[in-house]
C-alpha cells in the first residue's frame, strides 16, 4: 500500500508538472510584467542599487529605461517625499536574489520557500499516517490547486502561501502533539519547543503583506485555546503582536507609513507622469486627486444581495471559483469538517472567517487583482485546510479531489490549445470548456478598460478575445465562438437595437442570453430586409437582467447588467465577417433630445454673396453626453430657404468642438454663405443624433429658425 501510494503521488506530480508546462508553453512571454509586479520589481531595484525605497530621479531613470509594463508604479507620499507603496517584506526578502539573478531572483526565492514549506508539510503529514499516503495527500494539496503557477509571479502571493504553511505546521505539530514516524531534521524541528514561537512569528510576517492574514495568524492561538492550553495561547498571541508591530515599524522607517494600504497613494504611468524629475510638480497633484486607500469597517461592507453574488463568484466564478481552481480544497474541507478535532475546528473556523471577510467586508476585491489564475488571496489561507485534517484522507477522498482537478486541467488544456492565437495571456484557460459556462465576474484586468466601451449611453464590456472591438463597432467572424458582452445601465432596458452589416449572402446573427435564443437574417441575399447606411436593423427583446452590480465609476448605485452572446453563422460555414453597431435602447437615446439656447449671434443684414459667422451657445439639458465621436454622435447643420420655402442650401455636418456633459454649454460657431440675390431668407439650424433623428423631429421645432434680410452688396 505504501509503495502504491508513493508511486501514485510521483505519477500525479509528473502529470501535474507536465500539464502546467504545456499550459505555460502557450502563454505569452514571461518577461512581460503586469500590474503590481512592476512595482515590486522596481522596489527590489531601488533596494539593491539605492539602498532605500524612496522614489527619486534614480528610480525615474530606471523606469524610463525599462520596457513596457515595468512603468506601472504604485507610490505613496508623506512629509519626507515619495516612496513605493506595496508591502516591503517581499522586496526585502527578494533583494539579495534580485542582486544575484536579476528579475528572475524573486522566482528563485519563491521556489526555495515553497520547497521548504512542502518538505515541512510532508514531515507534518507523516505524523498523521504512512509516508506514502502523506506524499499523496501533499501532491493532491499542490496539484489540486493553483499553487505552482504562482511561483513564477514576482509578487508576494507564493511566498505568503509558503510562509503560511511553514508557520501553521510549526504551530499545530506541537499543539496536537503527534508522534513523528521518524527522527529526521524536519521532524526534530517540529518537535522542538521553540518551533511554535517561530511559527507564530512567521505567521505575523504575513499580516503586513495583507491585513486579512491576521485571521490565519489567529488559527494556532484559537487551537491552543480550544485545547485549553491558555498559557501557550498567550505566548503565541504575544509573539504575533510583537512581531507584527516590529514589522510595521520597519515599514514606517522605509516608506513613511506603517501600512501602505492606508497611506496617501496612487498609480503612476508614463501617461500620468512620475513624481520625480522635470514633471514632478504636476505629477504630485495626483496624490490629491486619485487616492487609493483601503477602508474596512467593523460592519460588513455590503448588503445581503451583494454578499450573495460574492459567494457565488467566490466558489464558482469563471476567474476565481474555488471549486475549479482549488478543487482539492473542497475535498479537504469536507473531510476535515467530517471528523475534526478541537485543533482542526480552530483551523476550519479561521478558514471560514477568511472567506467571510472577503465576500462580506471586501466584496469588490476578493478576486485578487490583475493577471491572476484563480483567487490569489486563497493561497495564504489554503494551508489551513492541511492542518485542519484530523487524519490522512483515504483513497476515495483523494480520487474525488483529482476527479475535480482533472475536469479543470482538461478544460484549460482544450481552451489554450484552441484559442492561444487569439489570447495567449494568463486568462486563456477560461475561453472555452467548463470555465466558459461559469458566471463572469469583473476582474482588474478588465477594469483598466482595454475592451470596455461606452456606447449610446450604456457601458458595454467584452469579456473574451473573440470579437474585434473597434471604437464604435465590433467585428464578428464565423468559425469563432460567440462574442460575449456585458451590457450595463442604471435602469432596466426596454430592448436593444443593433445594426449589422455583412457581405455574406446568407449570414445570420445568433443572439443568446441566459433565457432566450434568437436568430436574425442579416445576409445580403436575404429577401425583404431593409438596409440602412449602417446595415440591417435588429431590435432585441432581451431577458430580465441577470444581476444588479455596483461598478467602480459609481459605487453607490446599482446597475442592471445583462449578458449577451453574439455569433455570426453561414449555412456552409464559409468564412464571413459582420460589423455590428450597438445603439442601446431608444428610451435612452430619446433622453438626448433636450437643450436650452443661451445666446445667439447673427448678422442683422448680411450682404448678398457674402459669408457671415453665426454663433449659438446651447446648454445640454438632457441626461446623456453629447459627443462628436460616438456610436451615435451628436452634430449640427443648417439649411437656407427662400421666401417660398424652397431649400436653397444645406451645410455639411457641423461637428461639436468638444464633448458636452449634461447641464454644461457649448458654443457652435460656423460660417453661412448668403445667396447672390438680395431678399428675405429663412435660416434654420438644428442638432442631430446621427442615424436616429434631428432634434426638430422630436421637439417640434429646430434649434434656431430666423428670417434674415439679405441686402444688396456695395
Amino acid at each position: 500500500m505504501l509503495r502504491h501510494h508513493g508511486r501514485a503521488a510521483l505519477l500525479l506530480a509528473v502529470l501535474t508538472i507536465a500539464a502546467l508546462l504545456v499550459l505555460t508553453g502557450y502563454r505569452s512571454s514571461w518577461s512581460r510584467v503586469w500590474g503590481d509586479e512592476g512595482t515590486f520589481l522596481a522596489m527590489m531595484a531601488s533596494l539593491t542599487e539605492d539602498a532605500d525605497l524612496r522614489f527619486d530621479e534614480r528610480d525615474l531613470a530606471r523606469v524610463e529605461a525599462a520596457e513596457g509594463g515595468r512603468t506601472y508604479l504604485i507610490l505613496q507620499r508623506d512629509d519626507d517625499g515619495v516612496s513605493y507603496s506595496k508591502p516591503v517584506l517581499f522586496a526585502l526578502a527578494s533583494a539579495p536574489f534580485y542582486a544575484l539573478l536579476g528579475e528572475r531572483g524573486p522566482i528563485a526565492l519563491n521556489v526555495l520557500a515553497l520547497a521548504l514549506a512542502l518538505a515541512l508539510g510532508f514531515a507534518y503529514l507523516r505524523r498523521l499516517g504512512a509516508s506514502g499516503t502523506a506524499a499523496l495527500v501533499l501532491v493532491t494539496f499542490v496539484g489540486g490547486g493553483v499553487v505552482l503557477p504562482y511561483v513564477a509571479w514576482r509578487m508576494t502571493d507564493s511566498l505568503q502561501g509558503s510562509l503560511a504553511l511553514i508557520g501553521l505546521v510549526s504551530c499545530f505539530a506541537r499543539i496536537r502533539g503527534q508522534t513523528p514516524e521518524s527522527a529526521g531534521l524536519l521532524d526534530r524541528w517540529l518537535s522542538w519547543r521553540g518551533a511554535p514561537i517561530l511559527g507564530a512569528a512567521l505567521l505575523a510576517v504575513l499580516i503586513p503583506m495583507r491585513m486579512s492574514n491576521g485571521i490565519v495568524a489567529l488559527a494556532p492561538i484559537l487551537a491552543a485555546v480550544f485545547e485549553r492550553r491558555l498559557k501557550h495561547a498567550a505566548t503565541l498571541a504575544a509573539t504575533t503582536a510583537v512581531t507584527c508591530l516590529a514589522l510595521m515599524a520597519l515599514t514606517m522607517a522605509l516608506t513613511g507609513a506603517s501600512n501602505p494600504y492606508r497611506a496617501t497613494r496612487t498609480t503612476f504611468t508614463p501617461e500620468s507622469g512620475y513624481p520625480a524629475g522635470p514633471g514632478a510638480a504636476e505629477a504630485l497633484t495626483r496624490f490629491d486627486q486619485t487616492l487609493d486607500r483601503e477602508s474596512t469597517g467593523l460592519l460588513p461592507g455590503a448588503g445581503a444581495r451583494r454578499i450573495g453574488y460574492s459567494v457565488l463568484y467566490f466558489f464558482a466564478g469563471r476567474h476565481t471559483g474555488l471549486i475549479f481552481y482549488f478543487p482539492a480544497a473542497v475535498i479537504l474541507l469536507i473531510f476535515a469538517a467530517w471528523g475534526s478535532d478541537r485543533a482542526g475546528r480552530a483551523a476550519l473556523l479561521a478558514f471560514a472567517g477568511a472567506l467571510v471577510f472577503f465576500v462580506a467586508w471586501r466584496p469588490d476585491n476578493y478576486f485578487g487583482g490583475d493577471t491572476f489564475i484563480g483567487n490569489r488571496y486563497l493561497l495564504s489561507i489554503y494551508p489551513l485546510l492541511l492542518v485542519a485534517l484530523p487524519r490522512l484522507p483515504g483513497a476515495k477522498w483523494l480520487t474525488a479531489a483529482w476527479a475535480l482537478a482533472a475536469v479543470s486541467y482538461a478544460s484549460a488544456l482544450v481552451s489554450v490549445t484552441r484559442h492561444h492565437q487569439l489570447d495567449s495571456g494568463s486568462q486563456s484557460h477560461a475561453r472555452a470548456g467548463i470555465f466558459r459556462l461559469l458566471p463572469y465576474e469583473s476582474t482588474s484586468r478588465d477594469i483598466v478598460g482595454r475592451r470596455d466601451r461606452y456606447w449610446a449611453g450604456h457601458f458595454v464590456r467584452f469579456v473574451d478575445p473573440f470579437p474585434g472591438v473597434g471604437s464604435w463597432h465590433l467585428d464578428l467572424h464565423t468559425g469563432r465562438p460567440p462574442a460575449e458582452m456585458l451590457v450595463t445601465y442604471w435602469r432596466p432596458l426596454a430592448g436593444i437595437r443593433l445594426y449589422v452589416e455583412t457581405g455574406a449572402p446568407e449570414a445570420t446573427l445568433v443572439v443568446r442570453d441566459w433565457a432566450h435564443r434568437a436568430t436574425y437574417p442579416v445576409g445580403s441575399a436575404h429577401p425583404g430586409l431593409t438596409r440602412g447606411p449602417l446595415g440591417v436593423q435588429i431590435d432585441l427583446e432581451t431577458s430580465a437582467p441577470w444581476r444588479r452590480h455596483r461598478y467602480w465609476w459609481h459605487p453607490d448605485k446599482l446597475y442592471w447588467t445583462r449578458g449577451l452572446r453574439l455569433r455570426l453563422a453561414t449555412p456552409d460555414g464559409a468564412p464571413a465577417r459582420a460589423a455590428v453597431r450597438y445603439f442601446g435602447d431608444l428610451e435612452t437615446l430619446e433622453e438626448t433630445f433636450s437643450y436650452r439656447v443661451r445666446d445667439v449671434e447673427l448678422p442683422k443684414q448680411p450682404a448678398a454673396g457674402s459669408s457671415s459667422r453665426v454663433s449659438i451657445t446651447i446648454e445640454n439639458t438632457g441626461k446623456l453626453i453629447w459627443e462628436r465621436e460616438n456610436v451615435v454622435p451628436v452634430g449640427a447643420g443648417y439649411r437656407l430657404f427662400d421666401a417660398s420655402g424652397e431649400l436653397l442650401a444645406e451645410s455639411e455636418r457641423i461637428l461639436l468642438p468638444h464633448r458636452v456633459e449634461p447641464f454644461t454649454s457649448v458654443e457652435l460657431a460656423f460660417d453661412v454663405d448668403w445667396p447672390e440675390e438680395p431678399g428675405s431668407y429663412r435660416l434654420e439650424v438644428d442638432l442631430v443624433l446621427e442615424h436616429v433623428a434631428w432634434f426638430e423631429e422630436r421637439l417640434g421645432e429646430p434649434l434656431l429658425r430666423r428670417e434674415i434680410q439679405v441686402i444688396a452688396g456695395d
